[in-house]
């Protein structure tokens, strides 16, 4: 299951914690939040000079898995204008 997730994502890299002790199939780079240095990096806000492209509402925030109860997960995009709606509410 995690094999075609991640194989189907292509995720640039996979978030974990040092608990956890990910064991992942294939070649992921694994970044563990928990023992990251973030020191070298500001704490303001980061605006739309700053990235690639301007953020937009449409924009994917994450993509989570159904249970894949039609035989495989399937991948559903959230978009940022539906994690601000929600956390509004």
């Amino acid at each position: 299951r995690n094999g075609h997730i991640l194989g189907t994502a292509a995720p640039v890299c996979v978030l974990s914690t040092a608990g956890d002790g990910v064991v992942l199939p294939g070649e992921f780079d694994v970044v563990l939040i928990d023992e990251l240095d973030v020191s070298g990096f500001s704490g303001a806000p980061v605006l739309d000079v700053d990235r690639v492209a301007p953020l937009r509402g449409s924009n994917a925030a994450y993509v989570i898995f159904t249970s894949g109860s039609t035989g495989r997960p399937k991948g559903v995009a959230v978009s940022h204008r539906s994690v601000v709606n929600q956390v509004s509410w």
